[in-house]
């Protein structure tokens, strides 16, 4: 099984699928499916960034500004 990192370089993407429960109600296991991804442009709707600082990943939107 690849790394995210591995997947990103050789595939562009890394997917699979969700697994426990910090995400819910948003992501659910058995029932949602992850794409990582590198960003182009903006987000979307239901979009969400991952960040990488050491061996650590996190998560997290604070504000989205209205323009």
């Amino acid at each position: 099984m690849l790394t995210i990192e591995e997947a990103l370089e050789k595939e562009g993407k890394c997917v699979f699928p969700v697994k426990g429960v910090s995400m819910m109600p948003m992501l659910e296991q058995g029932r949602d499916t992850v794409v990582i991804a590198p960003v182009r442009g903006k987000l979307k709707k239901y979009e969400l960034p991952l960040y990488k600082k050491g061996d650590a990943f996190y998560k997290r939107t604070i504000r989205k500004n209205m323009e």
